[in-house]
């Protein structure tokens, strides 16, 4: 099977992200809605400051359907000092 990958914020992300998350550790770990509801929030927040000059969002589709996401945002790196 071919997977896609969808590069960038897309409709539906946030909601696709959090799902996939909450039933994985829900059913492997137990976690609750607390956890559920923090994967929410902070999607929510990367999501609202998306910047693509900066951010990264990689999402991999396997015949049309949700597989495999990967969110990062170079906003909180700090630049270091050469040497």
């Amino acid at each position: 099977m071919k997977a896609t990958i969808l590069h960038g914020y897309f409709a539906g992300a946030v909601g696709q992200i959090t799902e996939a998350h909450a039933v994985y550790y829900h059913t492997h770990w137990g976690f609750d809605v607390s956890f559920e509801a923090q994967v929410a929030r902070e999607l929510s927040e990367f999501a609202a400051g998306f910047d693509p000059g900066r951010d990264g969002l990689w999402v991999a589709r396997q015949e049309k359907r949700f597989a495999d996401p990967l969110p990062l945002t170079a906003a909180t790196l700090k630049p270091t000092e050469p040497g």
